[in-house]
């Protein structure tokens, strides 16, 4: 939420930002804590109302620091991939992608989901978004789809 507040107040506009560069100040420095994990970010330029922007930090700042916590154990060394690109028809759609050790075998999300997962899942619907989990081809990937409204 300060991030927001500091991006806001810096760029002086109050109706809307530049949700990449939100993104950026995220999840630069929740990664960096780790030591053992490379950032990398594939934003695209992306306008949107500052309404939602607030939620879709909370779950981006979920996202990331679950692949922090749960997809490199033990120091293993990995990367987290972030990625945002407009979709078409006033849509957008945020990833976080690892290369860490993916679920656990007999892992079902419907049922063992924690709180946060939760709570990113209810952030998606009061934003009118999707949000999606599942095994990327190593690792997770995480999607959330949000429109993100007139520029």
């Amino acid at each position: 939420m300060s991030e927001l507040y500091s991006l806001l107040y810096s760029t002086g506009s109050f109706g809307g930002l530049k949700l990449d560069d939100y993104c950026a100040r995220i999840v630069s420095p929740l990664v960096a804590l780790a030591g053992n994990i490379s950032l990398r970010t594939e934003l695209e330029s992306v306008h949107l109302q500052v309404k939602n922007a607030a939620s879709i930090g909370l779950i981006l700042t979920e996202l990331t620091t679950n692949a922090v916590k749960y997809a490199f154990p033990a120091g293993r060394k990995g990367t987290v991939t972030v990625g945002l690109k407009k979709t078409g028809d006033g849509k957008a759609m945020l990833e976080v992608v690892d290369d860490g050790v993916g679920f656990p075998i007999g892992f079902d999300l419907a049922s063992q989901a924690g709180l946060g997962l939760n709570l990113v899942q209810g952030l998606a619907e009061q934003i009118g978004g999707i949000f999606t989990i599942g095994k990327g081809v190593t690792g997770t990937r995480c999607t959330l789809e949000f429109g993100i409204g007139p520029k």
